[in-house]
C-alpha cells in the first residue's frame, strides 16, 4: 500500500487500510494475552485484593465488551443480600469479561447468556450460560489449556482466553469449570 499507492484507488486502499487496521488490533490483542499469561503464570504476581460487589465487577466486565455483546440478551439473577468479595478487580473483570466475549464468539452474536451468582460454602459462584451450540464432548476441561480451541469461530482466536480465565481464577484461590447444560448451550462457572 505504501510502496504502490498509485495502483489502488481511493476506495481500494480504504479496504485495505481498514483490513492493517484490523489485523494490528489483533496482532495487538493477542500480544497482550500472552503477556498476562506469562505474568500470570511466573507466580509472582499476588493479587492487589479490595473488597467489592459481585454485581459492580459484573457491571464492569460488560461495560468493557460492550460493543462486542451489543446483540447479547443478558438475563441476570443476582442472590440478594451477596457478600463483597476481595478481588483484584482488573483482573476478575478481565475473567468475566472474557466469558461474555466467548459466547459471542461461539454462541453467536444474537446468543442470550444468563448470568447468576450466588453464595456457597463461603464463595461467590457466578455462572455464565448461553444458548448456543455448547462445548464439543471431551473438550469440557481441555478448552482451559494455552492455545487449545475446541472448534472455530468466525472471529477467530488464540486459544489463550480460558487459559487466562483458570490462572486468574486460581491466583484468587478459586477454580472454573466448564460444561454443556441439558437444554443446550454452554455453562462456565467460576468459584471465588
Amino acid at each position: 500500500l505504501r510502496d504502490d499507492a498509485e495502483h489502488f484507488d481511493q476506495e481500494r486502499r480504504a479496504a485495505i487500510l481498514v483490513t492493517v487496521c484490523a489485523e494490528a488490533e489483533r496482532m495487538e490483542r493477542l500480544i497482550a494475552k500472552l503477556l498476562d499469561m506469562s505474568q500470570l503464570e511466573s507466580g509472582e504476581h499476588v493479587p492487589q485484593r479490595i473488597w467489592l460487589p459481585c454485581e459492580e465487577l459484573l457491571s464492569a466486565a460488560l461495560g468493557i465488551v460492550q460493543n462486542k455483546i451489543a446483540n447479547l440478551t443478558i438475563r441476570t439473577d443476582i442472590s440478594a443480600n451477596l457478600p463483597l468479595i476481595a478481588v483484584e478487580p482488573p483482573l476478575i473483570e478481565h475473567l468475566l469479561a472474557n466469558l461474555f466475549e466467548n459466547a459471542v464468539n461461539y454462541a453467536g452474536p444474537r446468543a442470550t447468556v444468563n448470568v447468576t451468582a450466588h453464595s456457597a460454602e463461603n464463595a461467590l459462584v457466578v455462572e455464565i450460560a448461553d444458548n448456543g451450540p455448547g462445548i464439543p464432548v471431551g473438550t469440557e476441561e481441555r478448552i482451559f489449556e494455552k492455545f487449545f480451541r475446541a472448534s472455530k469461530s468466525e472471529q477467530g482466536g488464540s486459544g489463550l482466553g480460558l487459559a487466562i480465565c483458570r490462572a486468574i481464577t486460581e491466583i484468587h484461590g478459586g477454580s472454573i469449570s466448564a460444561s454443556n447444560r441439558p437444554s443446550g448451550g454452554a455453562v462456565f462457572r467460576v468459584t471465588i
